[in-house]
């Protein structure tokens, strides 16, 4: 009789999911939620994704004041910053590819996440007045945006002269804010594991690797 019971109960439960009545797998299911179990789904239907492909979050670690700007480390081989993703399916230095061989810098970033495009683009998503230098965590690190530029240290998106982001390479001068960081040319100035492979000192977005190591990219939610 037990046996019996128990199996009725499971196939009322069955319908009942099938049907939309009560939904039991909270899950990021929001399109399946009825009126019964929202409630408990919500906490898992609006939780915020770390932003980085491995699954951490390196800098910018508070999801809840910070939930849209992520700091994810780890390399690239494929040339450049501006690279779409290649398909890689494994990088970030919480990986098993930290290097990241084979893998674009957009692949640092979650499904959905794109790298930052500019300095107005992380200015969306920091909160804290003063930005970069007060959410930076740790020392010698450069996490980069696709912030273009002409030169001379200017965001004015007219090019692909140096790099730009958060981190410890040379100081902006406030001309990027709330950016706070450049590469200078073929970047002299960026920490260890920073290559910008190339004769042209006006190229350093299309053409910069990073071996996973001292930083990676900004990751930014739609």
């Amino acid at each position: 009789m037990r046996r019996l019971m128990a199996m009725m109960a499971g196939m009322v439960s069955a319908a009942l999911v099938s049907c939309g009545r009560v939904d039991f797998r909270q899950t990021n299911d929001a399109s399946h939620d009825a009126a019964s179990d929202a409630a408990r789904d919500a906490a898992v239907d609006a939780a915020p994704a770390t932003g980085c492909a491995d699954g951490v979050r390196d800098e910018f670690r508070d999801t809840l004041t910070i939930p849209r700007l992520a700091g994810c480390a780890g390399g690239w081989s494929v040339l450049g910053v501006l690279a779409d993703r290649s398909g890689c399916l494994v990088t970030g230095n919480n990986s098993s590819n930290p290097s990241g061989q084979g893998c674009a810098a957009a692949d640092l970033c979650s499904p959905g996440w794109h790298i930052c495009s500019d300095q107005n683009d992380v200015a969306a998503r920091v909160t804290a007045p003063d930005g970069c230098t007060a959410l930076l965590r740790t020392g010698d690190v450069f996490y980069v945006t696709r912030q273009g530029s002409s030169g001379n240290g200017q965001c004015n998106g007219g090019g692909t002269d140096d790099l730009f982001g958060c981190g410890m390479a040379s100081v902006t001068g406030g001309a990027c804010l709330p950016l706070n960081a450049s590469s200078n040319d073929r970047c002299t100035t960026m920490p260890p594991g920073w290559s910008c492979p190339t004769t042209n000192s006006r190229d350093e977005l299309s053409t910069v690797v990073h071996d996973g190591t001292h930083g990676g990219v900004l990751c930014c939610a739609p």
